[in-house]
């Protein structure tokens, strides 16, 4: 994987026209910080990451966060897949694997699934620690707030037309995105 620095305009991800086609750039964001206490410093590394690339793309990553103290990581899983270890850290403690639809789509196109990838190293590392809500605990939240919820189908967001009683900016961004991928 190739590290690539900073563009503000790249709003993290973007794809870059090459002799060769299209190719998938990820920004990293390197920043030091000082905690006001104990006026301490530290390093915080923030790298954009995709649900599906090449392999290569997710074994630069976990070399990239090889030297790192912690590694936070975000996933909606389920309360059941996850033990706090004895700092009360979020662990996964199951295997994950793609939904079946991500898993094909990632071999139509010759590039694997983050969560295959990285379900060995968040699993098999004390240092990965899932830093994300439970996929119950957003349901509960987005139930209290009226929205959609996780068992809302994605294309009932993304065809909500005129007349929906919600509309809703996400669906607006998700159904652009998805039009607009060249699949």
């Amino acid at each position: 994987m190739v590290r690539h620095s900073f563009v503000p305009s790249s709003n993290f991800v973007r794809l870059h026209a090459t002799q060769s086609g299209l190719a998938l750039q990820t920004a990293s964001v390197s920043l030091r910080l000082s905690d006001p206490h104990s006026r301490a410093t530290f390093e915080l590394d923030l790298f954009s990451t995709v649900h599906l690339a090449e392999p290569a793309f997710f074994t630069g990553l976990i070399a990239d966060a090889a030297d790192a103290d912690r590694v936070l990581y975000e996933l909606l899983a389920d309360e059941a897949s996850v033990a706090r270890d004895e700092a009360s850290n979020r662990q996964l403690c199951v295997p994950l694997r793609a939904a079946p639809a991500l898993a094909q789509l990632a071999r139509n196109h010759g590039l694997s699934c983050q969560v295959s990838e990285l379900d060995a190293v968040c699993r098999g590392d004390p240092r990965w620690v899932l830093a994300d809500t439970s996929r119950e605990a957003l349901a509960r939240r987005r139930a209290q707030e009226g929205g959609p919820s996780l068992a809302s189908p994605l294309w009932r967001l993304l065809n909500a037309g005129p007349g929906a009683q919600r509309r809703s900016a996400g669906a607006s961004a998700l159904r652009s995105l998805v039009t607009s991928l060249p699949f």
